[in-house]
């Protein structure tokens, strides 16, 4: 049930949100998504939390903190990449990296290829699209703050796709543009509903990408 939730949440984030014509609120986002993907190197911490009202989906609850630090060369980027999952008592430690084209998992002290990286680097999701979302904008000292949250329409399209007894009650995702026009930060929560055996239960996702920093001097993934 975890894993399929996880699903979910996953279409969530990398669902597209805005509108077209004039530079749009998803424009300028898209443009600072630009000047991210152009850096040569950054810092990014990223914190997942889940959690449910009942605890009806075993396991569902945790927060999980990450640590990713990236090189660009070209088209490839390699990545090292750290989280720690604390679930009550028990924190599960993983810690991976790209290299090379190629994906690593470090077991007992030592890298152990997993197998090819695929698909491209992208911690913000994909670029925002037509239609779904209703924007808010706010103006902070720290740059502009775009909150795209998904419409009725988007949210009945969604739930076609998901699985019975699971329904996505609402859904945002907002972005932090610094003065630069660089995007520096990302939250994307959710709310949704399952039934598991009857009994209903209400799970709420929050993910939070911060880039804390870019374009350092000597930066290498070893």
């Amino acid at each position: 049930m975890k894993k399929v939730l996880a699903g979910i949440l996953a279409i969530l984030m990398a669902l597209s949100l805005a509108a077209c014509g004039r530079k749009t609120e998803a424009d300028l986002v898209n443009d600072a998504m630009k000047r991210f993907d152009a850096l040569q190197n950054g810092e990014l911490t990223v914190t997942v939390t889940l959690s449910s009202e009942q605890g009806i989906v075993e396991g569902f609850d945790a927060v999980t903190k990450e640590t990713l630090t990236f090189v660009r060369d070209g088209r490839q980027t390699d990545a090292l990449y750290r989280s720690e999952t604390a679930m009550g008592d028990e924190t599960v430690v993983t810690e991976m990296k790209m290299q090379g084209g190629k994906v690593y998992s470090l077991v007992e002290g030592a890298w152990q290829e997993q197998g090819d990286a695929g698909g491209s680097f992208a911690p913000f999701g994909g670029r925002l699209k037509n239609g779904i979302a209703v924007v808010t904008t706010t103006e902070w000292d720290t740059g502009t703050e775009y909150t795209f949250e998904m419409n009725e329409k988007a949210l009945a399209d969604l739930n076609k796709q998901a699985p019975e007894g699971q329904q996505v009650l609402e859904s945002s995702a907002t972005y932090l543009v610094n003065p630069e026009g660089l995007l520096v930060g990302q939250r994307v929560t959710s709310r949704a509903s399952v039934t598991v055996d009857g009994k209903t239960d209400q799970l709420f996702s929050e993910t939070e990408t911060t880039l804390t920093a870019w374009n350092q001097p000597d930066v290498t993934i070893e």
